[in-house]
């Protein structure tokens, strides 16, 4: 990488065996937004022997403006860390901190990362509109596949299962509740006719109007 290559977010690993007893006075007095790991210490180097790798943290660091990757190459050298990387987005790396999107790997806890300067976490975290639309359909298929009778059990079932599934049912509790009530509904309902979609009721085979039954509004 060329010294002078400019970026704004910056990534790099400390080890706890080298980095200076203040290291991290040394990140605060940068004035810049930082965030560091939970200490990564059930790290897996080799999957053949389970060797853990050696302990270190992670650490991103925001810049207000641009900075040159000497600039930043400078601060790693006080910190006795290997060289930094340049990170087009914080997002994916702040995630990484506690292995969100890697189950298979150790769960760190996300509790333990620790933020300076004012690290905007709220913004790193945000899904975009595209993201959030596309988990309202995930959760939507997830109600009719496990038959979901009521939200508090969708609640109680995307807890442990994703955390931005939980986090997008909590900020719509009117929709999938709607949506709940709506497969609650259908589920009385046969389809007679797979041509024409018209729905039947099961005991007098009766055509019934859906629409008066399901709750949209």
């Amino acid at each position: 990488m060329r010294l002078n290559e400019k970026g704004r977010h910056f990534t790099f690993i400390v080890y706890p065996d080298s980095a200076p007893k203040n290291w991290k006075d040394i990140l605060q007095d940068t004035g810049c937004e930082i965030a560091i790991s939970p200490l990564h210490d059930h790290d897996i180097g080799d999957e053949e022997s389970k060797e853990l790798k050696k302990p270190h943290w992670h650490v991103i660091i925001s810049y207000s403006n641009t900075t040159t990757y000497n600039n930043v190459l400078k601060l790693t050298e006080k910190l006795n860390s290997p060289i930094p990387k340049i990170l087009n987005s914080i997002k994916g790396m702040y995630r990484y901190f506690t292995h969100m999107d890697n189950p298979e790997k150790y769960q760190y806890d996300s509790k333990d990362i620790i933020h300076l300067n004012g690290f905007d976490v709220e913004s790193v975290n945000a899904l975009t509109v595209t993201q959030k639309y596309d988990i309202k359909r995930k959760i939507t298929r997830y109600i009719r596949e496990n038959d979901i009778k009521y939200y508090i059990q969708l609640l109680d079932k995307l807890e442990g299962l994703n955390y931005d599934w939980y986090n997008v049912a909590i900020d719509n509790t009117i929709l999938f509740n709607t949506i709940i009530k709506s497969n609650n509904e259908m589920k009385r309902f046969k389809k007679f006719d797979d041509e024409t979609g018209e729905l039947y009721d099961p005991e007098t085979q009766h055509k019934i109007d859906y629409t008066k039954h399901c709750i949209f509004n």
